[in-house]
Order: C-alpha cells, then structure tokens, then sequence
C-alpha cells in the first residue's frame, strides 16, 4: 500500500507539476494569442462597424424621404403581369448611383402581393430631377383581393423591400437594404364628365355612353371589360370600357339601360332618372362580370353623376304662344295661357304624355314671378313635345313689381328681354325602358329666353262724330300690327296723347278694352278723356310712339257760290260730317285770278245757328255785300271766257249738339 501511495504521489506530483508548466506555457501563449487575435477582432469591428454605419446612413437616405417615388401609374395589365411606372427624385444634393440586387417584394397591408423585377437594374438619380422607371410587376398569392383595393380605396400604400448597392460621394458601393412605403391614390370614386343618351338601343332599352374622369394615379387599359350598372341594389344597364387615354387619363364607357320588368327594376330606374334628369347626384356601381383578364373581374367602380355633368342633348323652342289677359283689379297677376313646342335631339325618346309642376322666372338674377302648371297633357313625335296650359303668373313680392313693369316695358318698346326660367316639374314618360312616373324634377335651363313685341299702328281714316265745349270727339280706324307671338288682352282701355306736326298736344287718342292679338287687326280709335286702369303699363303706353298720318276730309264745305248784282248773294254749304254742323257767321273775300278783290260778303251772327244736318247741304244767303262793280264787270267777261274766282272765306260754325262752342275756320276755294 505504501508502494502504491508513493508512486501515487509521484504520479500525482510529476503529472501535476508537468501539465502545470505546459498548461501555463500555453495559457500564456494562448493568451499571446488571443491579445493578437482581439487586436486583429478590435480592427476588423472597427471596420465593420463604420462600413454598417454608413450602410444605416445610406438605408436612411434612400429609405426616407429624401428618395421620394411619385406619380405612380399602373399600366398594361395582363392575366400574369403589368407594368409600375414611377418617378424617383433626389432631394439630395449629390447625386446618388443605385443598383438593385435582387428584384423588390412588394406588400399590401402586410401581405406579400408579388415583386417588381427591379434585378441589376442601375439608376443614377441627379439631385432635385425626376427619374422615370418603367418595371414589370409579377403578382404572387391572391391578387384578386388587391384588385379590389386598386379600385376601391382612396389612397393605397405599398411597402417595398430588397437590396441595394448605392454608390454616395465618390464612395465605393455599399450595400444597403431598402425598405420603403409608397403610396399613391387609388380609384374609389371616379366622376362622370359627360354623359349621353342618345337613342334607343336595338336590343331594347335605351343606349348610353359617358366619359369618366380618374383622378387617381392609376392608368389602366381596361380593354373590354363589361360591367353591370348597379342602383338600389337593381341592375338597370350592362356597359362596356374602352381604355384609358395616357394624357387625361378619361375612361370611356358604352352600353344600354335595361327594359325595368320588376316593381323593384322600375322603382331603382325611376329614381335614377330622376336624379339623371334633375342634376342630382347620382352614384352608380359598376362591377365587373368579363375581362380577358381574370382578376379584373373581380373589380367594383364606384362611378358618380354629379349635378354639374350635363347631358349632352341639343333643345330649342320651335313654337310658342304667350296670350297675356291682364285684370284691373289684380293687374300685377294676369292670367298666362301658353302654348309651346320643344324640339330636341341627340336624346333617346322621352314619351312625355303629361307634364305639371311650377315655373319660377328670373330676370337680372332675382325671382320676379311663379307660374303654377296644372296637369296638362303632352305629346311627344318625332323628337317635339307640344303641349299647352293656362294659369296665373304670380309676382313673388311687392319688390319684384318694379320688375315686372320693367320687362312689361322693354317687351312693348321691342327691346331684348331675357331671363332664365328654373323650377319643379312632374312628368309622366313612356320610354324604351318602360314607363316613368318622376316627381319634382327639378330643372334649370341654361338657355335664355328672349321674348319682344314690335307693334305697330296705322290710321286709316277718321271722322268727327260729335262735340262739346271741351272737345271734339273724332272715331278713327287703325290697323295694329303684331308680328310676334304674344297675344295681350288688358281688359283696359289704353290712351295715347296726339301730338300734331308741330309738337302740339291736340288731343288724347284712346283705344277702348285694347286688345293686342297677333298678326293684324283692325281696331276703332276715339279721343276722349280716358286712360288705362293697368298701372302696370301706363308707362309701357306713354314710351310708344305712333307716327300716323291723319287724313283729311275728303270734302267741300262750299260747293258753289252765287254772286248778283239785284239779289242777295247765297253760297251753298255742305256738312261732310256725322254730326250736325251749325254755321252762326259768314265772310267772304272773292278775288279774280289777277288777284283783285271784287266783293266782300258777311253773314251777320246768329244765337241759333244755321243748322246743316250730317251729309246735307243748304244754301246760306250773304246779308251784307260790298262789290267793286268795275273789277265785277270785268270779271264777268272773265267769267264768260271761262276764268273762275277764288274765294277765301271764314266760317264761324259749331259741331254736334253743343252749340256754344264755336270754331273758325278758314277755307279757300277756287271756282
């Protein structure tokens, strides 16, 4: 055992003492070591780290903002593939050479949904200009629930990742990982610009095309793909989409609206020709049911008719007749029959066969009267809708009188008069789709109304039917004429002043319950002291102006005159008038053709008169005669060669049954 122990312990002591050296001299030398090696660890993570930093700095930069991509733009859609077109710009300012390693994955809403192949692509983008990239985009997984989001979310945001190599400031490359959001609007909602209907469809129905304006950053060739047109949960159309342009970025649509069958179709076709019709707002759902690439199918458009887009069709009123009947005792609110056609195209047809509802008038910007149009009927041919109404034109307010008077005014003096016409109309149609009962359309025309009378007056003749101290009464006939197309009855009578040659108010020309019909017609004219009871239109009547001529009478006072030297000289007086002519004093000058005198006669005056009944004639007898019997002589040789006198005369002679008022007159004649 001691044996054994002590060569135990000189095992132990050798082995102890041995390894212990050995173990020491290769701590040491491993020590010696690893102080070279973490030399060698401390430069090399020196390295390292500043070749990572700048990798971190350069990530930031083309990670940031600095490195923007903007106009994003989808394009050349096919089943496995499209194009991403986008600008990159540098905000930098030193220019940067980028290469992609790899292709970059692109990810929506933390899915991966493909790749852009972007692999040893290079671009050297130069600070503050834009670089356009055209690259293929290859979708992976599910594309058919993106496809959804392209078109129906407002904005969209994409994440992108891959490895890069950026070239910075005349470094050498680095690599860099990028990881980037993008984002770019989508198509949620995309507003219709235009919009026709211009026919029946030939399958049935009604064709339809518009034009639709994106707004979002998506170009899209849509080819033909067809869609149904969605309203109220109904279809009420099938449509077709041309393509994008690459300038507007306007996508085309053609089709039809279905024949409405169901309670349902005709409810949802209803409203929405009411809101087509009326500048409504109207939203539309198209959704996909046919593209040649299959993930299109799955699309929904949101397509919005705004109250600003127009239908493109052509109208004009063709006929109209305006028959105004004004009431002295409400004169501000004459009762309105009208009669009208309208004429319109490139419209599908609208079968209107009733129309009511209520018509504002607009004139210089405020509302100046109401029209209230009881149900009427209506036809509608060939693109013309004729009907016709009466009812009472109502001034909106005591301010809105002026106005009216106004236009009153400027219709009469033939001056343009133009104003807008808006309001609510009810109407009943029969159409390629079926029939259409819409309640309060409302409606603006764009297009003036234009509306003049131009009258004019003529006198054909005149004659004095009767007299007092105050006037004479004289009854004329006049021609009015009326080229226009308005008809007015004022239940009136209207006066105008007659003015002579010489700016001389002779008298107030009155024309009783005036009635202004189209095109000519006869009328009788009296004077006399009356005057319109329209207030409204005393200044319409005081601004006309008539130029007539009034004839004169066609007749002789004196038909013959009897010169005797051994009687009492006599003329013979005729009464061309309708009413009795009383002559209460005569003189006379009668003078041969060498314009020497060779009588004077005079009629001494008479309180009773001399009484010529109308149409008649009496021979007055001369009281009191100076002659110059030499120069009569000679006359009467004249006379027997055939030389006639003339003979100026005064005549003192009252009219019609008031005899105190007298006239005189001064009548030359030759016999």
């Amino acid at each position: 055992m001691e044996i054994n122990y002590q060569e135990s312990n000189e095992w132990r002591n050798e082995a102890t003492s041995e390894n212990h050296i050995l173990n020491y001299q290769e701590s040491n030398k491993w020590r010696d070591e690893t102080s070279e090696s973490h030399d060698l660890n401390y430069q090399e993570s020196n390295e390292w780290h500043n070749e990572t930093s700048e990798s971190h700095d350069l990530s930031r930069l083309i990670s940031g903002p600095t490195l923007a991509f903007i106009n994003v733009r989808l394009t050349n859609l096919t089943e496995n593939n499209f194009f991403v077109t986008f600008s990159v710009i540098n905000t930098e300012s030193h220019p940067l050479e980028i290469t992609f390693l790899n292709d970059i994955q692109v990810s929506f809403e933390h899915t991966i949904i493909g790749k852009m192949s972007m692999s040893n692509k290079t671009i050297n983008v130069t600070p503050q200009k834009n670089v356009k990239l055209e690259v293929k985009f290859i979708p992976s997984g599910d594309f058919n629930s993106f496809s959804r989001f392209l078109f129906t979310n407002e904005k969209l945001d994409w994440h992108l990742e891959g490895n890069t190599s950026v070239k910075f400031m005349a470094q050498d490359p680095i690599k860099v990982r990028l990881s980037k959001h993008i984002e770019f609007d989508g198509m949620k909602v995309l507003a219709v610009n235009n919009i026709d209907a211009p026919s029946e469809y030939p399958d049935g129905g009604i064709s339809v095309s518009m034009n639709i304006t994106n707004a979002s950053q998506i170009r899209i060739k849509l080819g033909k793909t067809s869609f149904d047109i969605i309203y109220m949960n109904q279809i009420i159309g099938k449509i077709s989409s041309t393509c994008f342009s690459t300038d507007r970025n306007t996508l085309s649509f053609s089709g039809c609206l279905l024949p409405a069958n169901t309670k349902e179709e005709i409810d949802a076709m209803t409203n929405a020709f009411y809101k087509f019709l009326s500048g409504e707002e109207l939203q539309l759902t198209f959704d996909a049911r046919g593209s040649s690439v299959s993930w299109l199918n799955k699309i929904t458009l949101t397509i919005v008719i705004t109250k600003e887009t127009k239908i493109n069709f052509n109208y004009e009123f063709i006929k109209s007749a305006w028959d105004f009947k004004f009431d002295p005792n409400d004169q501000h609110s004459p009762k309105l029959s009208l009669q009208y056609g309208l004429k319109y195209s490139n419209l599908f047809p609208l079968g209107i066969h009733g129309i009511s509802g209520k018509i504002i008038l607009i004139y210089k910007g405020s509302q100046f009267a109401t029209l209230s149009i009881p149900y009427s009927t209506a036809t509608d041919s060939l693109g013309i809708i004729e009907s016709s109404f009466t009812t009472k034109l109502k001034i909106t307010s005591e301010d809105s009188k002026d106005l009216f008077n106004e236009i009153a005014k400027k219709i009469f003096m033939a001056e343009d008069v133009i104003f807008t016409v808006e309001g609510v109309l009810n109407v009943i149609l029969k159409t390629p789709i079926g029939d259409i009962d819409m309640k309060k359309i409302q409606f603006n025309f764009d297009k003036n109304i234009k509306c003049k009378i131009q009258p004019g007056i003529i006198i054909n003749s005149m004659e004095i039917i009767d007299a007092t101290k105050d006037a004479i009464e004289i009854r004329a006939s006049a021609t009015i004429t009326n080229p226009s197309n308005i008809r007015v009855d004022l239940s009136s009578n209207v006066e105008f002043d007659l003015i002579s040659d010489q700016n001389i108010k002779v008298a107030n020309m009155i024309i009783e319950n005036f009635k202004l019909k189209r095109g000519n017609e006869d009328v009788i004219v009296k004077l006399n002291n009356n005057t319109t009871l329209i207030d409204s239109l005393r200044e319409v009547f005081k601004a006309i102006k008539l130029e007539a001529l009034f004839p004169g009478i066609n007749a002789r006072f004196i038909n013959e005159i009897e010169v005797s030297l051994r009687t009492k000289d006599s003329f013979m007086l005729h009464n061309p008038l309708k009413t009795k002519l009383y002559i209460f004093g005569f003189n006379s000058k009668v003078f041969n053709l060498e314009n020497k005198q060779i009588a004077v006669g005079i009629t001494e005056r008479s309180d009773v008169g001399t009484v010529v009944e109308p149409g008649q004639a009496k021979r007055i007898r001369i009281e009191n005669t100076n002659m110059d019997i030499g120069n009569a002589i000679r006359n009467i040789k004249d006379c027997v060669n055939g030389v006639k006198e003339n003979v100026e005369c005064v005549l003192m002679f009252g009219i019609g049954e008031d005899i105190n008022n007298l006239f005189k007159i001064n009548v030359s004649f030759l016999y």
